[in-house]
């Protein structure tokens, strides 16, 4: 769960999102085709900054040390609660492996 900060085209074929889960800030690559206006893994969504979105990605290496997520779904958040519901499990799961 993240909000998104920027939307970038990289490519014909590669939507870039700037996200921020309050824990740091990360990149998810969204593949599409030329011919698409958006990825099909963004469905109906009207993805635009600032929105809370629930993310699905794959973490790919690609022969190197450097990490970089790929987007396989995007949903919007239905409510303020899903996010507060996010960040208590976080500090909950947090407060467990610090003991």
């Amino acid at each position: 769960m993240a909000r998104i900060l920027e939307i970038r085209q990289e490519s014909p074929t590669r939507i870039a999102l700037d996200l921020n889960d309050n824990t740091g800030s990360m990149t998810v690559y969204f593949e599409k085709k030329a011919y698409e206006k958006k990825p099909g893994a963004f469905g109906d969504m009207e993805v635009t900054k600032g929105k809370y979105v629930r993310l699905f990605a794959r973490v790919r290496t690609f022969g190197t040390p450097q990490k970089v997520l790929i987007g396989i779904q995007i949903k919007p958040i239905s409510s303020f609660g899903e996010v507060m519901n996010h960040f208590l499990s976080v500090f909950v799961a947090y407060k467990t492996r610090c003991k």
